[in-house]
């Protein structure tokens, strides 16, 4: 296997409804990059750690690439009590 899976946030209280945030990189999983020495790095999900992602290959002069497979916006509306957070995403993502 040639990736290096990213560590995510769960609800510890019922992970079977939790859409898993990602918050950054921590700096465990930077030397773990570091270590990996990528020549190409690809984002899933327009998330926090996307942009950490993406610094992180500005920063190393690494190409990123990135593709769009859902829409992250609508999932809010089905997990429980994150509705409100649908707004705020469309508006990040444009």
């Amino acid at each position: 296997n040639n990736s290096l899976p990213i560590p995510f946030q769960t609800d510890p209280n019922d992970p079977s409804v939790s859409y898993e945030v990602g918050i950054a990189l921590s700096k465990e999983t930077i030397q773990q990059m570091d270590q990996f020495q990528p020549n190409i790095l690809h984002i899933t999900s327009p998330d926090f750690t996307a942009l950490h992602v993406h610094n992180y290959a500005r920063a190393r002069n690494l190409p990123l690439m990135g593709t769009y497979h859902s829409n992250i916006a609508d999932y809010m509306l089905f997990v429980p009590g994150m509705a409100w957070l649908k707004p705020c995403l469309e508006f990040l993502f444009r």
